[in-house]
């Protein structure tokens, strides 16, 4: 579906959703991508940033969006630190999210560094998009919600970013 929309040139929609009915209201509206994002940890639960965000609540609003979805592809924003230690862990982690909650896909916020352990999730054969730039997870070393590549030299490492990222197989990259 995806790959014919934007072979005619047609708009992609993706939206973040956390519960139950904002999954049902996507369907209805014809949302391609629905996103469970670790950004709902801190809409949901007062999270102070994404980084505090557990495993278990983004698993836990990824299980009610595939209840509530039957249409829009289910992407997971894997949280921090879910994939960052091995590739192992990425594979392992990614697998629990396609297993436990029907997650198609996988969004991995990052940079080339991490892209051998999002290698190994696509290796797998778990779709992944890949997601630079403004990253909640790295906001201390980013200096805040802030534009990124504003300079050369930022804007140099942000395409070895997403070469890095293509490289690893992604299928797209979210800035």
């Amino acid at each position: 579906m995806l790959m014919a929309k934007m072979k005619k040139g047609e708009p992609i929609t993706q939206l973040a959703a956390y519960d139950y009915r904002t999954a049902v209201i996507s369907d209805r509206l014809g949302m391609d991508i629905l996103c469970v994002s670790d950004t709902g940890g801190m809409i949901l639960f007062g999270h102070k940033s994404t980084v505090s965000v557990s495993f278990d609540e983004v698993m836990m609003m990824a299980k009610a969006i595939d209840r509530g979805s039957k249409f829009g592809l289910r992407m997971v924003d894997m949280p921090y630190w879910s994939f960052h230690v091995s590739r192992e862990q990425a594979v392992e982690n990614a697998g629990r999210f396609v297993h436990e909650a029907n997650a198609e896909v996988m969004k991995c916020e990052g940079n080339r560094y991490h892209a051998p352990n999002i290698e190994a999730i696509v290796r797998s054969g778990i779709p992944v998009q890949g997601h630079i730039g403004i990253t909640p997870m790295r906001m201390p070393q980013l200096g805040g919600f802030v534009a990124q590549g504003k300079t050369a030299k930022r804007a140099k490492e942000m395409i070895e970013d997403a070469k890095a990222m293509v490289d690893a197989g992604c299928f797209s990259i979210s800035v």
